[in-house]
Protein backbone atom coordinates (compact mmCIF):
# COMPACT_ATOMS: atom_id res chain seq x y z
CA UNK A 1 0.00 0.00 0.00
CA UNK A 2 2.46 2.25 0.79
CA UNK A 3 4.64 2.24 -2.18
CA UNK A 4 1.57 2.40 -4.35
CA UNK A 5 1.05 5.37 -2.52
CA UNK A 6 4.15 7.02 -3.23
CA UNK A 7 4.19 6.35 -6.71
CA UNK A 8 0.65 7.76 -7.14
CA UNK A 9 1.72 10.72 -5.00
CA UNK A 10 5.22 11.19 -7.69
CA UNK A 11 2.39 11.20 -10.84
CA UNK A 12 0.76 14.15 -8.96
CA UNK A 13 4.08 15.99 -8.74
CA UNK A 14 5.03 15.63 -12.45
CA UNK A 15 1.76 16.05 -13.78
CA UNK A 16 1.76 19.61 -11.76
CA UNK A 17 4.57 20.57 -12.95
CA UNK A 18 3.43 22.51 -16.11
CA UNK A 19 3.19 25.97 -17.94
CA UNK A 20 0.91 27.73 -16.05
CA UNK A 21 -0.08 31.34 -14.91
CA UNK A 22 0.26 34.43 -5.40
CA UNK A 23 0.47 31.62 -3.68
CA UNK A 24 -2.03 29.67 -1.73
CA UNK A 25 -2.58 27.25 0.95
CA UNK A 26 -0.90 26.05 4.30
CA UNK A 27 1.39 23.80 2.85
CA UNK A 28 -1.01 20.83 3.15
CA UNK A 29 -1.57 20.19 -0.40
CA UNK A 30 -5.43 20.91 0.07
CA UNK A 31 -7.37 24.15 -1.45
CA UNK A 32 -9.60 25.32 0.99
CA UNK A 33 -11.26 28.63 1.01
CA UNK A 34 -9.31 30.21 4.33
CA UNK A 35 -6.05 28.72 2.34
CA UNK A 36 -6.34 30.52 -0.58
CA UNK A 37 -6.88 33.84 0.85
CA UNK A 38 -3.01 33.55 1.47
CA UNK A 39 -2.80 34.26 -2.40
CA UNK A 40 -4.17 38.09 -1.62
CA UNK A 41 -2.37 38.42 1.35
CA UNK A 42 1.22 37.57 -0.63
CA UNK A 43 0.33 39.96 -3.11
CA UNK A 44 -0.73 42.83 -0.88
CA UNK A 45 3.25 42.91 -0.16
CA UNK A 46 4.86 41.90 -3.13
CA UNK A 47 2.80 43.90 -5.76
CA UNK A 48 0.77 47.10 -4.03
CA UNK A 49 -0.02 47.92 -7.00
CA UNK A 50 -2.04 45.86 -8.24
CA UNK A 51 -3.31 44.86 -4.86
CA UNK A 52 -4.59 48.46 -4.62
CA UNK A 53 -6.24 47.45 -8.60
CA UNK A 54 -8.18 44.71 -6.78
CA UNK A 55 -9.10 46.96 -3.29
CA UNK A 56 -7.31 44.51 -0.85
CA UNK A 57 -4.80 46.97 0.33
CA UNK A 58 -6.83 47.75 3.46
CA UNK A 59 -7.38 44.16 4.58
CA UNK A 60 -5.46 42.97 7.77
CA UNK A 61 -6.15 39.36 6.48
CA UNK A 62 -6.66 38.46 10.56
CA UNK A 63 -10.67 37.85 9.79
CA UNK A 64 -10.82 34.96 6.87
CA UNK A 65 -12.71 34.28 4.84
CA UNK A 66 -12.98 37.85 2.63
CA UNK A 67 -15.08 38.62 -0.05
CA UNK A 68 -13.36 41.24 -2.38
CA UNK A 69 -15.93 40.24 -5.20
CA UNK A 70 -19.38 41.01 -3.70
CA UNK A 71 -18.97 44.52 -3.64
CA UNK A 72 -16.52 44.90 -6.44
CA UNK A 73 -19.68 44.16 -8.51
CA UNK A 74 -22.12 45.35 -5.71
CA UNK A 75 -24.69 46.65 -8.46
CA UNK A 76 -25.03 43.48 -10.61
CA UNK A 77 -26.98 40.35 -9.71
CA UNK A 78 -25.79 37.02 -11.10
CA UNK A 79 -25.90 32.81 -10.46
CA UNK A 80 -22.73 31.65 -10.87
CA UNK A 81 -21.20 27.75 -11.28
CA UNK A 82 -19.06 28.17 -8.52
CA UNK A 83 -15.80 26.00 -8.17
CA UNK A 84 -15.85 22.32 -8.53
CA UNK A 85 -13.03 20.84 -6.31
CA UNK A 86 -11.89 17.25 -5.71
CA UNK A 87 -9.09 15.88 -2.80
CA UNK A 88 -7.34 13.07 -1.60
CA UNK A 89 -5.51 12.06 1.62
CA UNK A 90 -3.45 9.07 2.54
CA UNK A 91 -2.32 8.73 5.57
CA UNK A 92 -0.36 5.61 7.09
CA UNK A 93 -0.60 4.19 10.90
CA UNK A 94 -0.14 7.53 12.23
CA UNK A 95 -2.76 10.40 11.21
CA UNK A 96 -0.94 13.58 10.22
CA UNK A 97 -3.67 16.20 10.30
CA UNK A 98 -3.78 19.94 10.54
CA UNK A 99 -6.36 22.64 9.13
CA UNK A 100 -8.04 20.43 6.96
CA UNK A 101 -11.66 21.14 7.75
CA UNK A 102 -14.50 18.32 7.07
CA UNK A 103 -11.23 16.06 6.47
CA UNK A 104 -10.83 13.20 9.72
CA UNK A 105 -8.48 12.31 11.97
CA UNK A 106 -7.86 8.85 9.65
CA UNK A 107 -5.41 6.55 8.23
CA UNK A 108 -5.86 5.12 5.11
CA UNK A 109 -7.08 6.72 1.98
CA UNK A 110 -10.21 9.44 2.03
CA UNK A 111 -11.08 11.73 -0.19
CA UNK A 112 -13.75 15.03 -0.37
CA UNK A 113 -15.80 15.79 -3.16
CA UNK A 114 -17.37 19.71 -3.20
CA UNK A 115 -19.39 21.58 -6.08
CA UNK A 116 -21.68 24.68 -5.78
CA UNK A 117 -23.39 27.34 -6.84
CA UNK A 118 -23.93 31.36 -5.68
CA UNK A 119 -26.62 33.19 -6.30
CA UNK A 120 -26.34 37.10 -5.99
CA UNK A 121 -29.93 38.88 -5.44
CA UNK A 122 -29.79 42.41 -4.74
CA UNK A 123 -28.12 42.56 -1.40
CA UNK A 124 -29.01 38.75 -1.01
CA UNK A 125 -25.58 36.66 -1.57
CA UNK A 126 -26.22 32.77 -1.22
CA UNK A 127 -23.20 30.44 -1.34
CA UNK A 128 -24.23 26.76 -1.67
CA UNK A 129 -20.83 24.87 -1.34
CA UNK A 130 -21.71 21.28 0.24
CA UNK A 131 -18.99 18.49 0.31
CA UNK A 132 -19.05 14.88 0.74
CA UNK A 133 -16.13 12.78 2.52
CA UNK A 134 -15.76 9.38 2.20
CA UNK A 135 -12.70 7.68 4.52
CA UNK A 136 -11.45 4.24 4.92
CA UNK A 137 -10.79 5.02 8.41
CA UNK A 138 -8.00 1.90 9.08
CA UNK A 139 -6.71 0.72 12.62
CA UNK A 140 -3.60 2.78 13.46
CA UNK A 141 -0.46 2.47 14.92
CA UNK A 142 -1.15 1.05 18.86
CA UNK A 143 0.78 0.29 21.85
CA UNK A 144 0.64 -2.83 24.14
CA UNK A 145 -0.88 -1.47 27.31
CA UNK A 146 1.84 -3.68 29.27
CA UNK A 147 4.32 -0.88 28.44
CA UNK A 148 2.29 1.51 29.34
CA UNK A 149 3.11 3.92 33.26
CA UNK A 150 1.23 1.96 36.10
CA UNK A 151 -0.83 5.92 36.16
CA UNK A 152 -0.71 6.38 32.05
CA UNK A 153 -4.55 5.78 32.04
CA UNK A 154 -5.35 7.20 34.87
CA UNK A 155 -3.55 10.62 34.02
CA UNK A 156 -4.89 10.03 30.28
CA UNK A 157 -8.46 10.34 31.74
CA UNK A 158 -7.70 13.58 33.81
CA UNK A 159 -5.91 15.20 31.18
CA UNK A 160 -7.97 14.36 28.48
CA UNK A 161 -10.35 11.86 27.75
CA UNK A 162 -12.96 13.11 30.36
CA UNK A 163 -12.52 17.01 29.60
CA UNK A 164 -12.02 17.44 25.86
CA UNK A 165 -14.13 15.43 23.08
CA UNK A 166 -11.45 14.88 21.08
CA UNK A 167 -10.95 11.19 19.92
CA UNK A 168 -7.84 9.79 18.28
CA UNK A 169 -9.72 7.41 15.74
CA UNK A 170 -13.38 8.53 14.64
CA UNK A 171 -15.10 4.72 15.62
CA UNK A 172 -13.78 1.45 13.91
CA UNK A 173 -15.89 1.64 10.62
CA UNK A 174 -15.37 3.33 6.88
CA UNK A 175 -17.20 6.92 6.94
CA UNK A 176 -19.13 8.31 4.81
CA UNK A 177 -21.15 12.04 5.42
CA UNK A 178 -22.34 15.16 3.88
CA UNK A 179 -21.80 18.39 4.92
CA UNK A 180 -23.15 21.64 4.27
CA UNK A 181 -19.35 23.03 3.86
CA UNK A 182 -18.70 26.40 3.11
CA UNK A 183 -22.59 27.31 2.70
CA UNK A 184 -23.74 31.06 3.43
CA UNK A 185 -26.89 33.36 2.82
CA UNK A 186 -26.45 36.57 3.65
CA UNK A 187 -27.69 40.42 3.43
CA UNK A 188 -24.63 42.73 2.19
CA UNK A 189 -24.61 46.11 3.04
CA UNK A 190 -22.24 48.55 2.01
CA UNK A 191 -19.51 47.43 5.01
CA UNK A 192 -21.47 45.15 6.44
CA UNK A 193 -23.39 41.77 6.25
CA UNK A 194 -25.82 39.85 8.09
CA UNK A 195 -26.70 36.08 7.89
CA UNK A 196 -26.30 32.68 8.27
CA UNK A 197 -22.96 30.29 7.29
CA UNK A 198 -21.51 26.94 7.70
CA UNK A 199 -18.12 28.45 6.66
CA UNK A 200 -14.83 27.80 8.09
CA UNK A 201 -13.81 30.91 9.96
CA UNK A 202 -9.91 31.82 10.86
CA UNK A 203 -9.32 34.41 13.26
CA UNK A 204 -5.87 35.94 14.18
CA UNK A 205 -3.01 36.73 11.71
CA UNK A 206 -1.44 33.02 11.82
CA UNK A 207 -1.00 30.68 8.81
CA UNK A 208 -0.14 27.47 10.33
CA UNK A 209 -2.03 27.86 14.00
CA UNK A 210 -4.46 30.14 15.49
CA UNK A 211 -5.01 30.28 18.99
CA UNK A 212 -8.83 31.06 19.36
CA UNK A 213 -10.50 30.02 15.55
CA UNK A 214 -9.06 27.50 12.79
CA UNK A 215 -10.39 25.74 9.85
CA UNK A 216 -8.94 22.49 11.89
CA UNK A 217 -12.49 21.53 12.18
CA UNK A 218 -15.52 21.17 10.12
CA UNK A 219 -17.61 24.40 9.77
CA UNK A 220 -20.40 24.74 12.15
CA UNK A 221 -23.67 26.39 11.55
CA UNK A 222 -23.76 30.12 12.62
CA UNK A 223 -25.65 33.42 12.52
CA UNK A 224 -23.03 36.09 11.72
CA UNK A 225 -22.47 39.67 11.55
CA UNK A 226 -19.15 40.94 9.98
CA UNK A 227 -17.89 43.69 7.80
CA UNK A 228 -17.21 42.71 4.41
CA UNK A 229 -14.77 45.56 3.76
CA UNK A 230 -12.14 47.56 5.98
CA UNK A 231 -13.96 50.38 7.34
CA UNK A 232 -12.63 53.62 7.28
CA UNK A 233 -12.14 56.05 10.29
CA UNK A 234 -10.39 59.18 11.38
CA UNK A 235 -8.83 56.90 13.18
CA UNK A 236 -7.76 54.33 10.82
CA UNK A 237 -9.25 51.06 9.29
CA UNK A 238 -11.64 48.63 11.37
CA UNK A 239 -13.02 45.29 10.62
CA UNK A 240 -14.85 42.87 12.68
CA UNK A 241 -17.04 39.87 13.08
CA UNK A 242 -19.70 38.69 15.74
CA UNK A 243 -20.60 34.80 15.32
CA UNK A 244 -23.20 32.69 17.52
CA UNK A 245 -23.15 29.09 16.92
CA UNK A 246 -23.81 25.53 17.74
CA UNK A 247 -21.69 23.02 18.54
CA UNK A 248 -22.11 19.56 17.74
CA UNK A 249 -20.51 16.07 19.34
CA UNK A 250 -18.70 13.70 17.98
CA UNK A 251 -20.79 10.91 19.37
CA UNK A 252 -17.52 8.72 19.66
CA UNK A 253 -16.31 6.64 23.35
CA UNK A 254 -12.79 7.09 23.04
CA UNK A 255 -11.28 3.95 21.94
CA UNK A 256 -8.63 3.62 24.68
CA UNK A 257 -11.49 3.46 27.35
CA UNK A 258 -13.07 0.49 24.84
CA UNK A 259 -10.36 -1.40 26.32
CA UNK A 260 -9.90 0.09 29.97
CA UNK A 261 -13.34 0.12 31.34
CA UNK A 262 -12.66 -3.95 32.15
CA UNK A 263 -9.90 -3.12 34.57
CA UNK A 264 -11.35 0.47 35.72
CA UNK A 265 -15.50 0.41 35.06
CA UNK A 266 -16.63 4.05 35.28
CA UNK A 267 -13.45 5.70 34.94
CA UNK A 268 -14.69 6.98 32.02
CA UNK A 269 -17.94 9.31 32.13
CA UNK A 270 -19.82 9.61 28.70
CA UNK A 271 -20.29 13.25 27.44
CA UNK A 272 -23.58 14.91 28.23
CA UNK A 273 -25.79 15.13 25.42
CA UNK A 274 -26.67 18.50 25.36
CA UNK A 275 -26.61 21.06 22.77
CA UNK A 276 -23.36 23.27 23.49
CA UNK A 277 -23.28 27.05 22.14
CA UNK A 278 -20.62 28.98 21.23
CA UNK A 279 -19.93 33.10 20.92
CA UNK A 280 -17.26 34.67 19.53
CA UNK A 281 -15.76 37.87 18.43
CA UNK A 282 -13.06 39.37 16.97
CA UNK A 283 -11.72 43.30 15.71
CA UNK A 284 -9.15 44.39 14.08
CA UNK A 285 -7.96 47.76 13.60
CA UNK A 286 -5.22 49.61 11.82
CA UNK A 287 -4.13 52.47 13.22
CA UNK A 288 -4.09 55.47 10.64
CA UNK A 289 -0.55 56.66 11.93
CA UNK A 290 1.05 53.33 11.61
CA UNK A 291 0.61 52.21 8.13
CA UNK A 292 0.96 48.32 7.39
CA UNK A 293 0.14 47.71 11.20
CA UNK A 294 -2.97 45.95 11.73
CA UNK A 295 -3.71 45.50 16.03
CA UNK A 296 -6.73 43.06 17.43
CA UNK A 297 -8.34 41.10 19.75
CA UNK A 298 -10.44 37.94 19.33
CA UNK A 299 -12.41 36.13 22.57
CA UNK A 300 -14.69 33.16 22.58
CA UNK A 301 -17.37 31.69 24.72
CA UNK A 302 -18.88 28.21 24.68
CA UNK A 303 -20.99 26.19 27.30
CA UNK A 304 -24.45 24.23 27.86
CA UNK A 305 -27.81 25.64 26.58
CA UNK A 306 -28.10 24.60 30.42
CA UNK A 307 -26.39 22.85 33.11
CA UNK A 308 -29.17 20.40 34.57
CA UNK A 309 -29.73 16.96 33.64
CA UNK A 310 -33.28 16.39 32.51
CA UNK A 311 -34.18 15.13 36.50
CA UNK A 312 -33.09 18.80 37.48
CA UNK A 313 -29.32 17.71 39.17
CA UNK A 314 -26.25 19.48 38.09
CA UNK A 315 -24.00 17.91 35.49
CA UNK A 316 -21.00 15.73 36.50
CA UNK A 317 -18.14 17.93 36.89
CA UNK A 318 -15.37 15.07 36.40
CA UNK A 319 -12.52 15.65 37.44
CA UNK A 320 -13.07 18.68 39.29
CA UNK A 321 -10.93 21.34 39.10
CA UNK A 322 -11.56 24.21 42.04
CA UNK A 323 -10.16 26.76 38.84
CA UNK A 324 -13.89 26.24 37.37
CA UNK A 325 -17.11 27.70 38.51
CA UNK A 326 -19.99 25.48 38.89
CA UNK A 327 -22.70 26.11 35.88
CA UNK A 328 -20.47 28.20 34.32
CA UNK A 329 -19.12 27.88 30.68
CA UNK A 330 -16.09 28.65 29.29
CA UNK A 331 -13.99 31.39 27.85
CA UNK A 332 -10.82 32.22 26.50
CA UNK A 333 -9.16 35.19 23.98
CA UNK A 334 -6.40 36.39 22.49
CA UNK A 335 -4.71 40.02 21.46
CA UNK A 336 -2.26 39.61 18.00
CA UNK A 337 -0.87 41.35 15.27
CA UNK A 338 0.78 41.95 12.12
CA UNK A 339 3.06 44.24 10.75
CA UNK A 340 3.54 43.98 6.59
CA UNK A 341 6.65 45.98 5.41
CA UNK A 342 6.40 45.96 1.21
CA UNK A 343 9.64 47.57 0.70
CA UNK A 344 11.39 44.90 2.32
CA UNK A 345 8.68 41.99 1.32
CA UNK A 346 8.59 41.11 4.70
CA UNK A 347 6.02 40.12 7.42
CA UNK A 348 5.92 39.40 10.93
CA UNK A 349 2.57 38.56 12.77
CA UNK A 350 1.90 37.05 16.79
CA UNK A 351 -0.87 36.50 18.51
CA UNK A 352 -0.71 35.86 22.73
CA UNK A 353 -3.94 34.50 24.58
CA UNK A 354 -4.94 33.22 27.57
CA UNK A 355 -6.92 29.52 27.99
CA UNK A 356 -9.38 30.23 30.65
CA UNK A 357 -10.21 34.15 30.70
CA UNK A 358 -10.87 36.92 28.51
CA UNK A 359 -6.94 38.41 28.33
CA UNK A 360 -6.01 42.12 28.74
CA UNK A 361 -2.54 43.44 27.60
CA UNK A 362 -1.55 43.38 31.64
CA UNK A 363 -3.29 40.62 32.57
CA UNK A 364 -0.77 38.75 29.77
CA UNK A 365 2.42 40.76 30.92
CA UNK A 366 1.64 39.71 34.97
CA UNK A 367 -0.29 36.41 34.52
CA UNK A 368 0.97 33.56 32.76
CA UNK A 369 -1.69 30.76 33.64
CA UNK A 370 -2.69 29.26 31.24
CA UNK A 371 -0.86 31.26 28.42
CA UNK A 372 -0.07 30.73 24.53
CA UNK A 373 1.32 32.39 21.67
CA UNK A 374 1.55 32.02 17.79
CA UNK A 375 4.50 34.29 16.41
CA UNK A 376 5.78 33.77 12.86
CA UNK A 377 7.20 35.95 10.03
CA UNK A 378 7.67 35.61 6.32
CA UNK A 379 10.36 37.06 4.13
CA UNK A 380 10.80 37.16 -0.06
CA UNK A 381 13.82 37.77 -2.03
CA UNK A 382 13.47 38.70 -5.28
CA UNK A 383 15.15 36.59 -8.12
CA UNK A 384 13.22 38.16 -11.01
CA UNK A 385 10.27 39.80 -12.50
CA UNK A 386 7.53 37.56 -10.57
CA UNK A 387 10.03 35.15 -9.41
CA UNK A 388 10.69 35.40 -5.36
CA UNK A 389 12.23 32.81 -2.76
CA UNK A 390 10.08 32.74 0.36
CA UNK A 391 11.48 31.89 3.77
CA UNK A 392 8.64 31.19 6.67
CA UNK A 393 8.60 30.19 10.00
CA UNK A 394 6.03 29.89 12.34
CA UNK A 395 6.12 29.15 16.91
CA UNK A 396 3.25 28.04 18.36
CA UNK A 397 3.19 27.14 21.88
CA UNK A 398 0.07 26.01 24.16
CA UNK A 399 2.14 24.11 26.95
CA UNK A 400 1.82 25.50 30.52
CA UNK A 401 4.69 27.38 31.56
CA UNK A 402 5.26 25.74 34.62
CA UNK A 403 4.80 21.93 35.36
CA UNK A 404 3.46 22.78 39.14
CA UNK A 405 0.74 24.48 37.52
CA UNK A 406 -0.16 20.44 36.79
CA UNK A 407 1.00 18.34 40.01
CA UNK A 408 -1.20 18.73 42.98
CA UNK A 409 1.22 18.34 45.85
CA UNK A 410 -1.45 17.35 48.17
CA UNK A 411 -3.35 14.60 45.54
CA UNK A 412 -0.29 13.38 43.44
CA UNK A 413 -2.23 10.75 41.95
CA UNK A 414 -5.62 13.04 42.00
CA UNK A 415 -6.67 15.34 38.75
CA UNK A 416 -4.71 17.79 37.71
CA UNK A 417 -4.68 21.58 39.35
CA UNK A 418 -5.99 22.77 35.88
CA UNK A 419 -6.78 22.22 32.22
CA UNK A 420 -5.19 23.70 29.64
CA UNK A 421 -6.29 24.56 26.28
CA UNK A 422 -9.39 24.21 25.00
CA UNK A 423 -10.15 21.21 27.79
CA UNK A 424 -12.68 22.21 30.32
CA UNK A 425 -13.87 20.15 33.61
CA UNK A 426 -17.72 20.53 33.10
CA UNK A 427 -18.04 21.37 29.64
CA UNK A 428 -16.63 18.63 28.70
CA UNK A 429 -16.69 17.76 25.37
CA UNK A 430 -14.22 21.27 25.49
CA UNK A 431 -13.59 23.78 22.65
CA UNK A 432 -14.63 20.95 19.95
CA UNK A 433 -16.98 20.26 17.12
CA UNK A 434 -17.55 17.19 15.97
CA UNK A 435 -14.27 15.58 17.45
CA UNK A 436 -12.25 18.20 16.22
CA UNK A 437 -10.95 21.09 17.76
CA UNK A 438 -12.12 24.53 16.95
CA UNK A 439 -8.40 26.03 17.73
CA UNK A 440 -4.87 25.34 17.00
CA UNK A 441 -4.94 21.77 15.51
CA UNK A 442 -1.55 21.15 17.62
CA UNK A 443 -4.04 20.73 20.40
CA UNK A 444 -3.88 21.00 24.19
CA UNK A 445 -0.26 21.33 25.56
CA UNK A 446 1.09 21.25 22.16
CA UNK A 447 4.22 23.06 21.06
CA UNK A 448 5.23 23.36 17.11
CA UNK A 449 8.11 24.67 15.11
CA UNK A 450 7.37 24.85 11.80
CA UNK A 451 10.00 26.53 8.77
CA UNK A 452 9.33 26.53 5.08
CA UNK A 453 11.16 27.55 1.84
CA UNK A 454 9.79 27.89 -1.51
CA UNK A 455 10.56 29.17 -5.06
CA UNK A 456 6.95 31.07 -5.85
CA UNK A 457 5.71 32.87 -9.67
CA UNK A 458 2.44 34.58 -9.33
CA UNK A 459 0.20 31.47 -8.28
CA UNK A 460 2.87 28.78 -8.46
CA UNK A 461 4.91 27.26 -5.65
CA UNK A 462 7.28 24.76 -5.27
CA UNK A 463 9.05 24.02 -1.85
CA UNK A 464 10.27 21.96 1.17
CA UNK A 465 9.16 22.04 4.78
CA UNK A 466 9.81 20.47 8.02
CA UNK A 467 8.43 20.75 11.32
CA UNK A 468 8.36 19.58 15.08
CA UNK A 469 5.46 19.13 16.67
CA UNK A 470 5.18 18.28 20.97
CA UNK A 471 1.99 16.62 21.45
CA UNK A 472 0.73 17.59 24.45
CA UNK A 473 3.36 18.51 27.10
CA UNK A 474 1.10 18.96 29.75
CA UNK A 475 0.19 15.63 29.69
CA UNK A 476 4.04 13.99 29.89
CA UNK A 477 4.72 16.35 32.85
CA UNK A 478 1.80 15.22 34.26
CA UNK A 479 2.74 11.44 34.49
CA UNK A 480 5.92 12.32 34.83
CA UNK A 481 5.67 13.86 38.33
CA UNK A 482 2.97 11.47 39.66
CA UNK A 483 5.18 8.46 38.78
CA UNK A 484 4.89 5.29 40.82
CA UNK A 485 7.56 6.00 43.23
CA UNK A 486 7.28 9.82 42.93
CA UNK A 487 8.76 10.83 40.03
CA UNK A 488 8.53 9.02 36.83
CA UNK A 489 10.78 8.74 33.65
CA UNK A 490 11.72 12.13 31.99
CA UNK A 491 12.16 11.23 28.36
CA UNK A 492 8.91 10.24 27.19
CA UNK A 493 7.76 13.41 25.48
CA UNK A 494 5.63 12.07 22.43
CA UNK A 495 7.64 14.15 19.57
CA UNK A 496 6.39 13.97 15.66
CA UNK A 497 9.47 15.59 13.29
CA UNK A 498 7.73 15.61 9.79
CA UNK A 499 9.69 17.02 6.64
CA UNK A 500 8.21 17.05 3.39
CA UNK A 501 7.66 18.87 -0.19
CA UNK A 502 4.69 20.82 -1.41
CA UNK A 503 3.53 22.26 -4.78
CA UNK A 504 1.03 24.49 -6.37
CA UNK A 505 -0.14 25.05 -9.68
CA UNK A 506 -2.46 27.32 -11.82
CA UNK A 507 -3.58 26.65 -14.99
CA UNK A 508 -6.30 29.04 -15.85
CA UNK A 509 -9.22 28.28 -13.77
CA UNK A 510 -7.87 24.91 -12.69
CA UNK A 511 -5.94 24.73 -9.41
CA UNK A 512 -3.65 22.38 -8.23
CA UNK A 513 -1.89 21.29 -5.81
CA UNK A 514 -0.21 18.17 -3.50
CA UNK A 515 1.85 17.49 -1.02
CA UNK A 516 4.26 15.03 0.19
CA UNK A 517 4.95 14.68 4.18
CA UNK A 518 7.17 11.68 6.12
CA UNK A 519 8.76 11.55 9.61
CA UNK A 520 8.90 9.51 12.73
CA UNK A 521 6.56 10.23 16.13
CA UNK A 522 9.13 9.30 18.74
CA UNK A 523 7.76 7.76 22.08
CA UNK A 524 4.09 7.41 20.34
CA UNK A 525 1.25 8.08 22.69
CA UNK A 526 4.13 8.55 25.55
CA UNK A 527 5.61 5.35 25.22
CA UNK A 528 9.14 3.89 25.25
CA UNK A 529 9.29 0.34 25.27
CA UNK A 530 13.55 0.16 24.51
CA UNK A 531 16.64 1.92 23.58
CA UNK A 532 17.53 3.61 26.85
CA UNK A 533 17.23 6.95 27.73
CA UNK A 534 17.76 8.71 24.39
CA UNK A 535 17.78 5.89 22.09
CA UNK A 536 15.73 4.90 19.15
CA UNK A 537 12.59 2.70 20.31
CA UNK A 538 10.43 0.17 19.19
CA UNK A 539 7.69 2.42 20.10
CA UNK A 540 8.90 5.00 17.99
CA UNK A 541 6.24 5.08 14.47
CA UNK A 542 6.42 6.37 11.26
CA UNK A 543 4.78 9.04 9.73
CA UNK A 544 3.84 8.91 5.94
CA UNK A 545 1.32 11.58 4.81
CA UNK A 546 -0.42 12.55 0.94
CA UNK A 547 -2.46 14.67 -0.18
CA UNK A 548 -3.83 16.03 -3.50
CA UNK A 549 -6.26 18.35 -4.77
CA UNK A 550 -7.47 19.63 -8.45
CA UNK A 551 -10.32 22.76 -8.16
CA UNK A 552 -11.65 24.31 -10.64
CA UNK A 553 -13.39 27.93 -11.18
CA UNK A 554 -16.18 27.77 -13.61
CA UNK A 555 -15.36 31.23 -16.25
CA UNK A 556 -19.41 31.83 -16.81
CA UNK A 557 -22.07 33.27 -14.94
CA UNK A 558 -25.35 34.25 -15.49
CA UNK A 559 -25.30 38.38 -14.87
CA UNK A 560 -28.16 41.41 -14.97
CA UNK A 561 -28.65 44.57 -14.06
CA UNK A 562 -31.46 46.45 -13.57
CA UNK A 563 -33.44 48.33 -16.53
CA UNK A 564 -32.96 51.75 -16.89
CA UNK A 565 -36.16 53.07 -18.20
CA UNK A 566 -40.01 53.47 -17.46
CA UNK A 567 -41.50 51.28 -14.94
CA UNK A 568 -38.63 48.92 -14.50
CA UNK A 569 -36.59 52.01 -13.19
CA UNK A 570 -38.87 52.89 -10.57
CA UNK A 571 -38.74 49.29 -9.39
CA UNK A 572 -35.08 49.06 -9.72
CA UNK A 573 -35.37 52.21 -6.80
CA UNK A 574 -37.93 50.72 -5.12
CA UNK A 575 -36.05 47.17 -4.92
CA UNK A 576 -32.68 49.13 -4.12
CA UNK A 577 -34.38 50.37 -1.13
CA UNK A 578 -35.59 47.18 0.70
CA UNK A 579 -32.70 45.34 -0.59
CA UNK A 580 -34.86 42.87 -3.06
CA UNK A 581 -34.47 42.57 -6.80
CA UNK A 582 -38.15 41.97 -8.19
CA UNK A 583 -38.39 43.61 -11.44
CA UNK A 584 -38.75 43.02 -15.09
CA UNK A 585 -34.66 42.23 -15.72
CA UNK A 586 -32.81 41.75 -18.63
CA UNK A 587 -30.72 38.91 -18.81
CA UNK A 588 -27.48 37.54 -20.65
CA UNK A 589 -24.64 35.67 -20.43
CA UNK A 590 -20.93 37.47 -19.73
CA UNK A 591 -17.70 36.23 -18.49
CA UNK A 592 -16.88 36.42 -15.13
CA UNK A 593 -13.60 38.05 -16.17
CA UNK A 594 -10.60 38.83 -13.57
CA UNK A 595 -12.26 37.88 -10.27
CA UNK A 596 -9.73 39.48 -7.12
CA UNK A 597 -10.42 36.55 -4.57
CA UNK A 598 -8.72 33.12 -6.16
CA UNK A 599 -11.68 31.46 -4.40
Amino acid sequence: MRAFSIHIILVSFIFLVMPGSQTWAQYNGLLQKNDMADALRTLQILDTTKAKEQNISDYSFTIRPILPEVWADAKKNWIALKRVGYSRMYNDSVPLTLNNESFYAATGWQERFTAGVQIKLGRLLIDFQPEYVKAENLAQASISDQWREPNYFTRLYFQQLNVIDWPWRSGTAPIEKFFLGQSAARMVFDHLSVGLSNENIWWGPGRRNALIMTNNAPGFLHADIKTVRPVKTIFGTIEMQAVFGKLDSSGVEPFENIRQQQYWPGAYVPKENIRRQMLGFVASWQPKWVPNLSVGYAAAYYGYVTYEQQDGSPLVVYPYSPTIVKGKGASMGSLFFRYSMPNDRAEIYGEFGRADRLPTPWSLAGDTVPFGYVVGLRKWMKLSKNNHIEVSMELSHLQLPNPRLLYNDATPFGAPKINGWYTHAQVRQGYTHQGQLLGAGIGPGGNSQFFGISWVNKTNRIGVHGERWVHNKDMHYLQQLSGSLGYGPFYKPWVSFTYGAHLQWRVAGLYLSAALNKGVSLNYQWVKIDGGTYGPSTSDKDVVNMTFSAQYELPWKLQWRWPRTGVGEKLKKFGEQIGWPFCDCKFGFKNKGAVANPQ
